[in-house]
């Protein structure tokens, strides 16, 4: 990792965000986390090579605020650590402005937002390094019988500086409804349409090879969401996500390895597949504050124009399929001074054809500290 550049660009950042707000009466927000991480799986494959994941997050602004409005000026910095494989070590950086403000009397919403940043990795995985900026803009309108519908556009630019093949420009629109059913009950619709453009195509490098499909993909996402008061403390909620790509187009990546993200733009883009999600969870509030939440998911992912390999890397025949499943619990509990524990469990199994990335009995534990000053 590239230690000597990262702390004098990040005092940088900090020292610039900090001068800026002295002179103002506007607020200052420090954000600190520390989260450390058990993964029984962590490159979410067929080996299960564990691994201890430390991730140290911090979040520092300058936040003018009025009755109506408020803004943001932001530096958002992560340092990914790994105890066993100490060559995926990451950093990212971001800084940004985000914008918020009611319009007239009846609640309507307008929120707006950019950011410039990237992330950095050591030599064996410097094929994720990447500079990325993204600037969206989201309208909510306050309609009769307590409902509000959302519509919101972001654009994404990013640039991986050793892999310009994957190189990419994303626009994406959504469309958001909330609507009450009882006194208890909501339900939220919504549909996303992305499109993503290549900066170049995947050419075969021999006739052999396997072809890289079209360079650009849309997709349309359609989701419905329920969710119920049990009681003033308890909560529960289902949720169903279908997707659907309007081309039969794929890229073909080979799988060089993962970083610690399972769905990542690179190697698991949400844009290879389509196919069913569905969701559920629970959540109690707790003496003292605290929060348990437990949730399920099931996910039918059905990939296009992405082989399955068997474990030399030849091609079955067929596009990858997988199903997977996955639990998790987890407590959140306010320790004063600003200060949050999050306490994590979570279980996965995902049954493919491609038996590289078939794996059971996927087990994560996670504790976090954080605290804002």
């Amino acid at each position: 990792m590239r230690t000597q550049r990262l702390v004098p660009w990040t005092a940088t950042c900090l020292l610039s965000l900090t001068a800026v707000s002295a002179p103002s009466a506007a607020e200052v927000v420090k954000r600190i986390s520390v989260e450390g991480v058990y993964d029984n799986n962590t490159f979410k494959s067929f080996d299960r090579r564990a691994d201890v994941f430390t991730q140290t997050s911090l979040y520092l602004a300058r936040r003018d605020t009025s009755a109506k409005s408020g803004l943001d000026c932001f530096y958002n910095g992560d340092i990914g650590l790994f105890v066993r494989a100490g060559q995926r070590h990451f950093t990212t950086h971001h800084v940004g402005v985000t914008y918020v403000r009611l319009l007239g009397e009846a609640g309507h919403l307008l929120s707006a937002g950019w950011n410039f940043g990237g992330r950095w990795d050591r030599a064996s995985f410097s094929y994720y390094d990447n500079v990325d900026a993204s600037f969206y803009t989201a309208l909510k309108l306050s309609l009769p019988g307590l409902s509000s519908l959302r519509a919101s556009y972001r654009l994404t630019r990013r640039k991986y500086l050793h892999l310009d093949a994957s190189s990419y420009q994303e626009h994406l629109i959504t469309l958001t409804c909330n609507t009450p059913l009882s006194d208890r009950t909501a339900l939220r619709a919504d549909v996303t349409y992305g499109h993503k453009g290549y900066t170049l195509s995947l050419l075969p490098t021999s006739p052999d090879a396997l072809p890289s499909g079209s360079p650009d993909k849309d997709q349309v996402a359609l989701g419905l969401r329920l969710s119920r008061s049990l009681s003033p403390s308890a909560g529960v909620n289902v949720q169903y996500l279908l997707r659907l790509n309007p081309s039969a187009g794929g890229r073909y990546q080979p799988g060089l390895g993962t970083g610690y993200a399972e769905d990542d733009d690179l190697f698991d883009d949400r844009y290879d597949y389509e196919g069913n999600e569905f969701s559920g969870g629970a959540s109690q509030l707790l003496p003292l504050g605290s929060k348990l939440t437990v949730e399920a998911a099931y996910l039918i992912k059905d990939y296009r124009g992405k082989p399955a390999l068997d474990l030399d890397g030849f091609p079955l025949g067929v596009d990858r399929r997988d199903r997977k499943r996955s639990l998790s619990a987890g407590v959140e509990m306010p320790l004063g001074m600003s200060m949050e524990l999050d306490l994590w469990y979570a279980y996965a199994t995902n049954v493919s054809n491609d038996p590289f990335y078939a794996y059971r009995g996927n087990h994560a534990f996670s504790v976090g500290l954080s605290r804002e000053f």
